[in-house]
């Protein structure tokens, strides 16, 4: 199977987490997709022309930060070439992130899927081991009908710090409504 470029984006950070060192940064606010995401240290920014992660084509633009071993967040907002007619059911949309997880290397995966009527919530958690570190990892989407809002968080799993740090970077996107 052909990686798309997330995907490739997706490895590499993985990999740069595993080898990085940690140093201490100050907090970063970024404003994307008209959404301000206040990240815990300094960012790297993307921009992409990748379709999101239900086949719709769009604009992706994120920004990401990395803490050496202990923490990858990254916010990801997919303008779409077009607007949805509705949301994917369920079983398919699954299916998809399960394939996309997989090829990931991210096993043991758990789903959330929650219809509303302007949005579809949908959360897939898992886990990734990389030299022999355990990390765990998640991806939130909000599917709106002109974009994908996406977080991604991994941690190390033997890092309570770094669970505390993923979970207010969520709680914190989670609040953007």
């Amino acid at each position: 199977m052909k990686a798309t470029r997330l995907q490739c984006l997706a490895i590499a950070s993985a990999i740069a987490m595993a080898v990085a060192g940690a140093a201490p940064v100050r907090a970063e606010q970024v404003r994307i997709c008209d959404r301000r995401v206040e990240f815990p240290g300094a960012v790297r920014h993307f921009k992409l022309d990748e379709p999101d992660p239900f086949g719709a084509s769009a604009v992706l633009t994120g920004a990401l930060q990395q803490e050496g071993e202990r923490f990858l967040l990254r916010f990801n907002c997919w303008r779409l070439a077009t607007p949805r007619d509705g949301f994917p059911e369920e079983r398919p949309t699954l299916e998809r992130l399960f394939r996309y997880t997989r090829a990931l290397g991210i096993f043991n995966q758990t789903y959330v899927y929650l219809p509303a009527q302007d949005r579809l919530f949908v959360r897939v958690s898992g886990e990734r081991s990389t030299n022999g570190v355990v990390y765990d990892i998640r991806f939130e989407f909000h599917m709106l009908r002109d974009r994908t809002l996406g977080a991604v968080t991994s941690y190390r799993r033997d890092s309570r710090a770094a669970r505390e740090q993923a979970d207010s970077f969520v709680d914190g996107l989670r609040s953007l409504r």
